[in-house]
């Protein structure tokens, strides 16, 4: 069973729980695992959804900052600048 039929089945296990007549010992308990599980299998979902996407932005990144590197400062902000042009000024001396 997916990770998401599960989800939906414990969901509906834990809206039906109070129309089925057991006892409250029972339903703490049963609350309790359905609540537990609802939470571990949505978080192991976010995680493989979170992981994916980052992975597939750092190889775009990485591919265009190597495409880009010799030509924009931006792509490598630690780059060395490129020595500054030397202006020589002509200073006269009036007397």
């Amino acid at each position: 069973m997916s990770k998401r039929k599960l989800i939906l089945w414990l969901g509906v296990l834990v809206a039906l729980l109070p129309f089925l007549g057991l006892p409250a010992s029972w339903k703490t308990v049963i609350y309790l695992v359905a609540g537990v599980s609802i939470a571990w299998n949505s978080w192991e979902l976010n995680k493989h959804k979170a992981i994916r996407p980052r992975r597939a932005a750092r190889r775009a990144a990485t591919a265009a900052s190597v495409e880009n590197a010799a030509s924009s400062p931006v792509a490598a902000p630690f780059a060395p600048a490129p020595p500054a042009e030397k202006k020589e000024e002509k200073i006269t001396v009036v007397s």
